[in-house]
């Protein structure tokens, strides 16, 4: 009875907070979300980015003695309201936050965004992880630009800097505005059935029969506030859209899946999903004039760039 309790409250909780939400921005030209402008923040400022159903996963643990993983948790109390659910709790799994530092020392600026992992060997620890140029390429606190000289991802549910897991840039091309880092022998990727948290590669979908009206999810991490939702459909298959390059030395054109789910700042990064949960683009611009009014870099043009990279 006491379980039973504790979950109906849980769903009635989930039901205000888990609303699906979004990313990014963009002109009609276009301008890059950001990972949200380059902002002052210190590592330990990650401590309170934690999210709303990891903390009630905690709290099931302490209050009824739950004994399964964070996801079995998700599972049990999971939505019904679309056939889309278990997808996308799958999708949920395979995105990450993405935290930039640019130089070195206290005031050193930085910047949060989004990721989607590509590839996984839980038996190795080591992770593929898809991101836009533009959210690990940025200006230090002497105005040069560059790599980040420091990147920490963090899997869904465990947005605190005590679950950081440290990535390096692996390769990328700056006129594409896609990035791919690299993760090594991280514990929190070995043996992922015994932790709380699960990770996984995304299923590679292919953007090129994607149509008008296709529902979609937007997976990103909006403000810089953990991953979350937001659900829409296609608005247009395929346009081009104009967005400075992450060096803001000149505009470059890049295509587009135009999409009418809400993206904010710090959703740069994150994967565009189809009702399948496949990976079908990388969520990278908003419009200027319209707030529910998104971009994705299709799967076609972003995996040009991980097959040119050998992966």
């Amino acid at each position: 009875m006491k379980k039973t309790a504790f979950f109906i409250s849980v769903l009635l909780a989930l039901c205000a907070l888990f609303a699906f939400v979004g990313c990014g921005e963009i002109s009609s030209g276009g301008e890059n979300l950001d990972a949200g402008e380059q902002t002052q923040y210190a590592p330990q400022d990650t401590e309170q980015y934690i999210s709303h159903e990891w903390q009630l996963y905690e709290e099931a643990k302490e209050i009824d003695g739950y004994t399964g993983t964070f996801m079995d948790f998700l599972k049990d109390i999971g939505f019904t309201a679309t056939d889309d659910t278990a997808a996308i709790h799958y999708a949920l799994t395979s995105a990450v936050c993405v935290e930039s530092t640019f130089g070195t020392g206290t005031g050193s600026p930085g910047s949060r965004g989004a990721g989607v992992i590509y590839s996984l060997d839980t038996t190795q620890g080591d992770a593929y992880i898809i991101t836009n140029y533009h959210v690990i390429y940025g200006k230090n606190q002497l105005g040069q630009y560059g790599v980040a000289s420091k990147i920490n991802v963090y899997l869904y549910g465990g947005y605190v800097s005590s679950r950081a897991i440290s990535a390096t840039f692996y390769g990328g091309e700056m006129d594409r505005d896609i990035a791919v880092l690299a993760v090594k022998n991280a514990e929190v990727f070995k043996e992922t059935e015994n932790n709380p948290v699960y990770a996984r590669a995304a299923k590679i979908g292919t953007s090129g029969v994607v149509a008008a009206g296709d529902k979609i999810y937007a997976i990103g991490n909006p403000n810089g506030d953990g991953l979350s939702v937001t659900a829409g459909v296609v608005s247009v298959p395929y346009q081009g859209i104009t967005v400075l390059r992450a060096d803001d030395a000149k505009n470059i054109v890049l295509p587009a899946i135009k999409i009418n789910a809400a993206v904010n700042h710090g959703n740069s990064g994150g994967g565009l999903f189809n009702a399948d949960g496949k990976l079908i683009g990388i969520v990278n611009a908003r419009s200027e004039n319209e707030a529910s009014v998104g971009f994705a870099i299709p799967s076609v043009a972003f995996m040009k760039v991980i097959r040119g990279l050998g992966l």
